[in-house]
């Protein structure tokens, strides 16, 4: 059974136009990046086994828009007759326990010859998810935002969930740090919430901590129980994305900050060592816009 589109519209964030995108059986996917697999990369090895234990993905290169199709207008991707391409989706996704989720191409890339893939998408999976767009024997321009996939859910008769390393991928993850009462009564937490969870998780931490401890902690505690791959980590500690962005070499030379504080040093070193063999980005905001903020005054 096709479940109704609204029910699928229920499980989906990011969308640009729920009135547009929404159709019959499904909802319509956007594309928000384009993927390039880098064919002159000799340093990583693209492996599939049995049991996931030496598999491994090639490197990718994000395509940056160059056609103008419009004046005026964002620019548009010129994609090449006969190529694979990987689309990301601006849509974040949750399949349902007891449903899985189908993607089926849109009837005008067909049309013109090129076609859209993608796997089964598992009771419980979370993200923001990937596809592939097989170009045919024309070139395709794809505008940003084009609509390229329809997401259907079937239900289906399982209590198992999905809980494998591309869940959660490509999430936002909100941390926060606090301090808040006199010498006494301090109270010092950090927290964090995933795009697509169930609210701000929030944690104790001892009276001795200072704001930027508990910034880092609230870091490191979302890098520990988050297992994704791929995630953002979003904080209004503009001093702390700063000091984490100059040890990972992404810094703008005026964004650089370093810290000769021991106890900061070691905090910061185990974020750095969640970090390994991961694809993880650190984003700063203004407070306002902080969903992990536990509304204590800082």
């Amino acid at each position: 059974m096709i479940a109704d589109p609204n029910f699928v519209l229920e499980n989906l964030s990011g969308y640009i136009d729920k009135g547009v995108q929404t159709q019959i059986h499904g909802v319509d996917l956007t594309v928000a990046k384009v993927l390039c697999i880098d064919p002159l990369d000799q340093t990583s090895l693209f492996v599939v086994d049995f049991d996931n234990s030496k598999r491994s993905l090639p490197n990718t290169i994000e395509a940056k828009p160059g056609l103008v199709l419009e004046m005026g207008k964002p620019m548009c991707w010129l994609l090449n007759r006969n190529t694979n391409y990987v689309v990301v989706y601006n849509e974040y996704v949750r399949i349902p326990v007891g449903y899985a989720g189908l993607i089926l191409p849109r009837s005008t890339l067909l049309r013109g010859g090129a076609t859209l893939y993608s796997a089964l998408w598992d009771a419980g999976y979370n993200g923001r998810g990937t596809g592939v767009i097989s170009v045919g024997p024309v070139d395709l321009v794809l505008a940003p935002n084009a609509r390229v996939g329809q997401m259907i859910f079937v239900k289906a008769e399982t209590s198992r969930k999905y809980e494998g390393v591309y869940n959660r991928e490509r999430s936002k993850v909100w941390t926060d740090g606090s301090v808040s009462g006199a010498a006494g009564s301090k109270k010092v937490t950090c927290s964090y919430m995933v795009e697509g969870g169930d609210g701000i998780k929030v944690f104790g931490l001892p009276p001795e901590e200072t704001i930027n401890a508990a910034e880092y902690m609230g870091m490191i505690k979302a890098l520990s129980e988050i297992k994704s791959y791929e995630i953002e980590i979003v904080s209004d500690s503009r001093l702390v994305v700063c000091q984490i962005n100059n040890r990972l070499g992404v810094n703008k030379p005026e964004d650089k900050m370093s810290t000769y504080d021991a106890h900061l040093l070691a905090l910061q070193n185990q974020v750095v060592d969640l970090c390994n063999d991961r694809k993880i980005t650190f984003t700063w905001i203004p407070r306002g816009q902080n969903k992990a903020d536990t509304g204590v005054k800082k």
